[in-house]
């Protein structure tokens, strides 16, 4: 698996990220994190073993253009996602920009946290 999310600001992606990174270690599972802004400045040692490199085996090896399995985003629905991804997002109010609408029906599944929530990102 591949979570890719903000890691190195206050953002509640990074806080959801952060949680879910420890979920999964104590769980011992190991996914690769990839930062959505590219940013692995000031990374913490704990982490360095879960960024996946840029030019790693899966993407110099994988046939091109085609999805990687197992990506689990969080960030805002207007970040550039991977086709069939699993997108965790949230938004503040009820109607979706048309400029999100694209990138998100590129993901597998939306989770959201909350109903209403579901409700708009539903129409």
């Amino acid at each position: 698996m591949i979570v890719r999310a903000p890691f190195f600001n206050q953002s509640g992606y990074a806080q959801h990220l952060r949680e879910l990174l420890a979920g999964f270690t104590d769980a011992g599972l190991a996914p690769e994190y990839e930062p959505t802004n590219g940013d692995k400045k000031n990374c913490p040692e704990w982490l360095a073993g879960y960024i996946a490199p840029f030019t790693s085996w899966n993407e110099e090896h994988r046939v091109p253009g085609a999805p990687r399995e197992g990506v689990f985003q969080l960030s805002p629905p207007a970040v550039p996602l991977e086709k069939d991804s699993v997108l965790l997002t949230m938004w503040e109010t009820s109607e979706i920009p048309n400029t999100c609408q694209q990138n998100l029906s590129l993901a597998r599944k939306i989770i959201v946290p909350c109903h209403w929530n579901a409700k708009a990102f539903a129409a």
